[in-house]
């Protein structure tokens, strides 16, 4: 899942995807492994993990998958988060 999603992101960073090639990656999700390999193969899946690598892209939904969807896979009804904590950027003040 986190490669499909890898591929939607990088086409915001560029990369030429199709909405055919997009369809055949998900579709590819429940095929063996051989046609996986295959659709890694491709310049445009390349390009897109490529792109991954450079920028790292985050993916809320595929890292916290229990925030956003239930036992069975179905959408929650509110998905994702009440609140998100992070270390906020300390800024160095000079002058006062």
């Amino acid at each position: 899942f986190r490669d499909v999603a890898d591929l939607w992101t990088s086409a915001w960073f560029g990369n030429a995807v199709t909405g055919d090639q997009y369809a055949r990656a998900i579709d590819t999700l429940r095929a063996a492994p051989e046609e996986w390999d295959a659709l890694r193969a491709e310049p445009w899946f390349a390009a897109a993990k490529a792109l991954w690598r450079q920028y790292r892209f985050f993916h809320w939904d595929v890292e916290f998958g229990e925030a956003f969807y239930d036992e069975d896979a179905a959408d929650r009804a509110r998905p994702g988060f009440d609140a998100v904590l992070g270390n906020p950027p300390y800024v160095r003040m000079e002058g006062f």
